[in-house]
Protein backbone atom coordinates (compact mmCIF):
# COMPACT_ATOMS: atom_id res chain seq x y z
CA UNK A 1 0.00 0.00 0.00
CA UNK A 2 1.68 3.00 -1.17
CA UNK A 3 0.78 6.54 1.31
CA UNK A 4 -0.31 9.52 0.15
CA UNK A 5 3.81 11.21 0.93
CA UNK A 6 4.98 8.28 -0.99
CA UNK A 7 3.20 8.58 -3.99
CA UNK A 8 3.74 12.45 -4.57
CA UNK A 9 7.62 12.01 -3.64
CA UNK A 10 8.96 11.87 -6.95
CA UNK A 11 7.41 14.99 -8.29
CA UNK A 12 8.41 17.16 -5.50
CA UNK A 13 12.39 17.52 -7.11
CA UNK A 14 10.92 18.49 -10.34
CA UNK A 15 8.83 21.13 -8.92
CA UNK A 16 11.76 22.67 -6.46
CA UNK A 17 13.85 22.18 -9.38
CA UNK A 18 11.44 23.84 -12.17
CA UNK A 19 10.68 26.99 -9.69
CA UNK A 20 14.71 26.93 -9.01
CA UNK A 21 15.16 27.67 -12.56
CA UNK A 22 12.53 29.98 -13.17
CA UNK A 23 13.47 32.07 -10.54
CA UNK A 24 17.08 31.97 -11.76
CA UNK A 25 16.16 32.86 -15.37
CA UNK A 26 14.19 35.91 -13.39
CA UNK A 27 17.08 37.08 -11.52
CA UNK A 28 18.92 37.29 -14.81
CA UNK A 29 16.73 39.10 -16.52
CA UNK A 30 17.05 41.80 -14.37
CA UNK A 31 20.10 41.74 -14.09
CA UNK A 32 21.08 41.87 -17.41
CA UNK A 33 18.53 44.52 -18.15
CA UNK A 34 19.40 46.84 -15.32
CA UNK A 35 23.50 46.40 -14.86
CA UNK A 36 23.84 48.05 -18.41
CA UNK A 37 21.81 50.80 -17.49
CA UNK A 38 24.33 52.90 -15.26
CA UNK A 39 23.02 56.63 -16.58
CA UNK A 40 19.54 57.32 -16.79
CA UNK A 41 18.45 60.86 -19.00
CA UNK A 42 15.12 62.31 -19.32
CA UNK A 43 14.93 64.84 -22.41
CA UNK A 44 11.86 66.72 -24.00
CA UNK A 45 11.72 68.09 -27.24
CA UNK A 46 9.58 70.58 -28.81
CA UNK A 47 9.11 70.44 -33.02
CA UNK A 48 6.79 72.00 -35.46
CA UNK A 49 4.16 73.02 -31.83
CA UNK A 50 4.39 70.13 -30.11
CA UNK A 51 6.14 68.89 -27.39
CA UNK A 52 7.15 65.69 -25.57
CA UNK A 53 9.09 64.26 -23.38
CA UNK A 54 11.17 60.88 -23.08
CA UNK A 55 13.19 59.30 -20.32
CA UNK A 56 15.81 56.34 -21.16
CA UNK A 57 18.50 54.60 -19.22
CA UNK A 58 21.71 53.18 -20.98
CA UNK A 59 24.98 52.28 -20.38
CA UNK A 60 26.72 56.12 -20.69
CA UNK A 61 25.88 59.41 -21.12
CA UNK A 62 25.55 60.03 -24.20
CA UNK A 63 23.60 56.78 -25.64
CA UNK A 64 20.87 57.37 -23.14
CA UNK A 65 21.02 61.03 -24.03
CA UNK A 66 20.25 60.56 -27.56
CA UNK A 67 17.84 57.55 -26.77
CA UNK A 68 15.52 60.03 -24.72
CA UNK A 69 15.65 62.62 -27.69
CA UNK A 70 14.55 59.94 -30.04
CA UNK A 71 12.43 58.45 -27.94
CA UNK A 72 10.60 62.16 -27.35
CA UNK A 73 11.10 62.97 -31.24
CA UNK A 74 9.30 59.80 -32.16
CA UNK A 75 6.37 60.86 -29.60
CA UNK A 76 5.92 64.19 -31.79
CA UNK A 77 7.25 63.92 -35.10
CA UNK A 78 5.33 62.64 -38.12
CA UNK A 79 7.59 60.07 -39.97
CA UNK A 80 10.65 59.36 -40.45
CA UNK A 81 12.24 62.57 -41.86
CA UNK A 82 10.42 64.73 -39.59
CA UNK A 83 12.20 62.22 -36.77
CA UNK A 84 15.52 62.93 -38.07
CA UNK A 85 14.99 66.44 -38.45
CA UNK A 86 13.71 66.59 -34.61
CA UNK A 87 16.49 64.72 -33.45
CA UNK A 88 18.62 67.23 -34.97
CA UNK A 89 17.29 70.40 -32.81
CA UNK A 90 18.58 70.99 -29.25
CA UNK A 91 16.51 69.43 -26.51
CA UNK A 92 14.27 71.98 -24.43
CA UNK A 93 15.42 70.19 -21.40
CA UNK A 94 17.79 67.20 -20.77
CA UNK A 95 18.84 65.75 -17.41
CA UNK A 96 21.19 63.07 -16.80
CA UNK A 97 21.60 61.24 -13.73
CA UNK A 98 24.23 58.50 -12.85
CA UNK A 99 23.34 55.65 -10.83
Amino acid sequence: MRTPLRRYAPRVPRVLLTLGGIAAFVALLWWAVWAEAATTCEACMVWEGRRACGSVAASSRDLAAARAISQACSKISGGVTGGLACERATPERLQCRER
